[in-house]
């Protein structure tokens, strides 16, 4: 009985982990795209009515002709050849062979719609597509993991390649999602070495409070994972993101007891301030987006988690940065994203921060004493 729940327990989360990820894979891209529709509409429809003026004038020019040539006929003899050639143009303008204005307008529409079609597919906003050719994805084709797997990696329409990252982001949420279950399911404690719980004794220990703690957690890494996402492709942490982690942060303070609310507090700035200071000392140093990221993260983690989860992304991204400049893809001035490295450290310290900073004070205490 308990061999058949956990296998349940673990698919479930896998496959809800990995259509999380996905979602939000799919989110951070739409994040980062420019929205220029309604400039382009707009300036369509200024191009329209710039044409329906010019034909306008036309018109009025021609009718300013016709007055003109009444005139002359009435003030000097006309030429036979004249008047016959000035009788045809006037049928002729009768008769259409002019375009009007509204042939013009649909001939404008039509040349800004094939330049659309050269830029290449319009994609819809509300549907997963594929990047290639546009195609709309069915649901069996969005089943996390497996349909990956069952199209071999490509589209089913142009058989162009899927980006291996979305296999990859499918993984991961579904290994968190099912880590985080097992590691708090029976204890939402942050301050707690890592121990994972069998599932009978999740479910049997199971209340609103430790499913929301639970929850909140799981809301914690899936926004860590946005903000790596959008941040590697736009190098910029938008506000919106900053503000729901400071949601979470707050939300933290009622949820997690250990923490305590001073705890919380203090955590808010004693990164962020700092990291502001540098930033103002050193223009380029940090940019607004990671501070505001990581006084989010110190409200959520408490100051002495955010110095762990701190430590931890100074050393991954110095040795980016060293690898960076060991393959010259970058100068001692160049810039990277450093949102992503921020959140591998808050991610690792809010997973097991607390029995790192058990070990390094032991270790501490060892090598100096």
């Amino acid at each position: 009985m308990e061999l058949f729940l956990l296998v349940i327990s673990i698919v479930i989360l896998i496959f809800i982990g990995a259509e999380v990820f996905s979602l939000l894979l799919a989110l951070s891209g739409r994040m980062v795209k420019p929205g220029s529709s309604n400039d382009d509409a707009d300036t369509k429809e200024s191009s329209g009515t710039e044409a329906v003026s010019k034909d306008d004038a036309a018109t009025t020019d021609a009718a300013a002709a016709d007055n003109d040539v009444i005139s002359i006929d009435d003030t000097e003899p006309a030429d036979d050849n004249k008047i016959r050639d000035d009788q045809k143009a006037t049928d002729d303008r009768n008769s259409g062979d002019v375009k009007t204005s509204e042939d013009t307008v649909s001939d404008e529409v039509t040349v800004d719609s094939s330049d659309e079609a050269e830029d290449g597919p319009v994609l819809p906003d509300n549907d997963l597509v594929c990047e290639t050719c546009g195609h709309v994805m069915k649901w069996y084709e969005m089943i996390p993991l497996i349909s990956y797997i069952a199209l071999r990696g490509r589209c089913r329409m142009c058989g162009d390649k899927i980006p291996v990252r979305d296999f990859c982001a499918e993984i991961l949420g579904g290994a968190l999602f099912v880590l985080l279950f097992f590691r708090f399911g029976a204890d939402v404690l942050l301050k707690s070495n890592v121990h994972f719980t069998k599932i009978l004794d999740i479910t049997a220990a199971m209340d609103i409070y430790r499913a929301l703690g639970v929850l909140l957690l799981i809301a914690f890494f899936s926004l860590l994972f946005l903000v790596s996402a959008v941040d590697i492709r736009k190098m910029v942490i938008p506000d919106v993101l900053s503000i729901l982690m400071l949601v979470l942060g707050i939300a933290s303070i009622f949820i997690y007891k250990d923490v305590s609310w001073k705890e919380h507090l203090i955590g808010l700035v004693c990164i962020s301030l700092p990291m502001l200071i540098i930033a103002l000392v050193i223009p380029g140093a940090f940019g607004g987006g990671d501070i505001k990221l990581m006084a989010g993260i110190g409200l959520f983690l408490g100051w002495k988690l955010v110095l762990v989860a701190m430590f931890f992304a100074i050393l991954t991204g110095g040795i980016w940065a060293i690898v960076l400049l060991a393959g010259k893809k970058a100068d001692r001035k160049g810039h990277f994203a450093f949102g992503p490295f921020l959140c591998f450290g808050a991610a690792l310290s809010a997973f097991c921060g607390y029995e790192l900073l058990t070990l390094y004070l032991s270790f501490a205490r060892g090598f100096f004493l």
